[in-house]
């Protein structure tokens, strides 16, 4: 935990790499008490990242991260594994895989960044959340998260070549008054594509999306927001298994594609029947 900037500037040949501890229970009958405590602390470290505050930008160059999750200990609880609020983030040749726990694996609140050449791997549930942020990522790469592979709310957001595949919830989530533009994106096997919900307005050119659920989804989850609005620019739809869905309300505008879309209300209920 730091309110300072962190400089971690690695090369190709020799890159720094963060890890968390391995650690496996083993059932040992004769253990003593104090052998149990030490398992206790050995399972619990290894947590996470949080940068605070920080006027200054913090670096990241070829870095890896593996097997972090959130923080919980005592009255400290974060969202994700590497977390910066209220600060500046720069990252290049970033990979990071196997999250353990937690609901991010990259979690940035009220802060400034700049990202290129990410790779996100096994994480336990979405891959980078950005709330009250504002930035550029080129070059991103998420596969097999567990929830969402970017998530924002609140946020500006300039995306440049993206890349999902096993995302069990939403590839790409906008939300909450977000503005979002992007170019040059595939994604496969999501349950949702991308969804564009909640005063949020959204640019994509040359999609791509294969192997999912729900392609292109456009509503409203919270009323006080109002309906988003979503641009798509060259698309290409293939072996998906639901077509085009747009609440009714929102604002769809399609360049140069010829897919069908349908107007529903409520759409979020038919996405999320369980939800609370």
């Amino acid at each position: 935990i730091t309110k300072s900037p962190i400089i971690a500037k690695g090369t190709p040949k020799d890159k720094i790499k963060i890890s968390g501890i391995e650690f496996k229970n083993k059932e040992n009958k004769q253990e003593t008490s104090t052998d149990k405590d030490i398992k206790n602390i050995i399972s619990g470290s290894g947590q996470c990242i949080i940068i605070l505050q920080s006027n200054e930008f913090s670096i990241f160059e070829h870095v890896e991260f593996n097997n972090l999750r959130n923080c919980e200990k005592g009255q400290i609880h974060s969202e994700g594994a590497l977390n910066v609020y209220k600060s500046k983030i720069k990252m290049n040749n970033i990979s990071f895989s196997n999250n353990q726990y937690g609901d991010d694996g990259i979690n940035l609140i009220n802060t400034q960044f700049d990202l290129n050449n990410i790779n996100l791997k096994n994480i336990y549930a979405d891959g980078i959340d950005l709330d009250y942020s504002y930035g550029i990522i080129k070059n991103f790469n998420c596969q097999n998260c567990l929830n969402d592979g970017i998530d924002i709310s609140n946020t500006t957001l300039r995306l440049e070549n993206f890349e999902a595949d096993k995302i069990s919830d939403k590839a790409i989530s906008i939300g909450e008054n977000s503005i979002f533009e992007a170019i040059n994106l595939n994604i496969n096997d999501a349950y949702v594509g991308l969804a564009v919900k909640d005063g949020s307005i959204a640019k994509f050119e040359n999609l791509k999306i294969s192997n999912s659920k729900y392609p292109i989804t456009s509503y409203v989850k919270k009323d006080e927001f109002g309906m988003p609005e979503l641009t798509i620019v060259n698309l290409k739809l293939d072996s998906n298994i639901h077509p085009i869905l747009i609440e009714k309300g929102s604002t769809y505008k399609s360049i140069n594609n010829e897919y069908e879309k349908i107007d529903v209300f409520n759409l979020f209920e038919t996405l999320y029947p369980n939800a609370e």
